[in-house]
């Protein structure tokens, strides 16, 4: 069986609180990154993609060594740059 979590600070009920279901669920938003070789072109898509998608995207434009989610290990960072940011999709120029 589940645990229910339960806070016991304020400020951990505030989190709980705002990652519980809510009536009206705000819009998905995406994290756009690339890895350490990547090249032109594709960084070039990434940023026409961010541009389609200003308002609901999120674009680090640094190289990003520990993200690599498809090897072990490599999906922690990008869960947590996923929940830093409220990202539920991601497009990755990884090679």
């Amino acid at each position: 069986m589940l645990e229910i979590k339960t806070a016991k600070t304020r400020r951990g009920k505030r989190e709980l609180e705002k990652r519980a279901p809510k009536l009206i669920e705000s819009g998905k938003k995406t994290l756009i990154l690339h890895g350490t070789k990547t090249s032109g072109v594709l960084n070039a898509v990434l940023t026409q993609i961010f541009q389609l998608k200003k308002e609901s995207a999120v674009k680090y434009s640094r190289k990003n060594e520990n993200i690599k989610p498809f090897e072990n290990g490599g999906e922690t960072s990008l869960e947590f740059f996923s929940l830093k940011t409220d990202c539920s999709i991601f497009v990755g120029g990884m090679f």
